[in-house]
């Protein structure tokens, strides 16, 4: 994906309220494709120009060829939480700023953004009080309404009327809290 449009998913992460929750709560995870010929260099300029705003950026790197493995995103979000896994019991892994931290796993969220994913400045926070407070918070998982609007007019228009329908799925949902909702690209579970 283009260092543009990981940017646009940063800045929606910096914007999250309240203003303190990044910088104490948020370790960024860019799961890099290991065979992407720029991957580290952005990884570098990310790192660059948002460290200061996040807990930590960790990037891991998905190598090409695992047996019985298809490439693509699925099997890219598994090596990523084997390395998160790692991240979270080995403290050399970190920067220097976060190394320090304990990290329980057992009040650790994983939250999987697609890189055209946008979420409202207080959807982590939102998320973050629901986990704390519900009894069967390990059975939970949390995902934005999907309004497919990033790129919504540079699309044909039978992709915009598709996701408009989805939108207005999405949203008539909200109305019925036990309605099953398939997870789509933005989605966050306890870890």
């Amino acid at each position: 994906e283009p260092v543009k449009l990981l940017q646009t998913v940063l800045n929606a992460l910096v914007a999250q309220e309240p203003k303190q929750l990044p910088k104490q709560n948020i370790v960024v995870v860019l799961a890099m494709e290991a065979r992407e010929v720029d991957a580290e260099a952005k990884v570098r300029e990310l790192r660059q120009a948002y460290a200061s705003y996040f807990l930590d950026i960790y990037a891991t790197y998905h190598p090409p060829g695992i047996d019985g493995e298809v490439p693509g995103k699925a099997s890219n979000y598994r090596w990523a939480v084997k390395m998160i896994e790692e991240y979270l019991f080995n403290p050399s892994l970190r920067s220097r700023s976060a190394r320090s931290v304990h990290f329980d796993p057992m009040c650790s969220l994983v939250h999987v953004l697609d890189a055209d994913s946008l979420v409202d400045k207080g959807y982590l926070s939102e998320v973050s009080y629901h986990f704390c407070t519900q009894t069967d918070r390990y059975y939970q998982w949390y995902q934005p309404v999907m309004l497919q609007s990033l790129n919504f007019w540079d699309v044909p228009i039978v992709t915009r009327l598709t996701s408009m329908m989805i939108g207005v799925h999405e949203m008539a949902c909200l109305s019925d809290p036990i309605t099953f909702q398939v997870p789509f690209s933005t989605w966050g579970v306890p870890f």
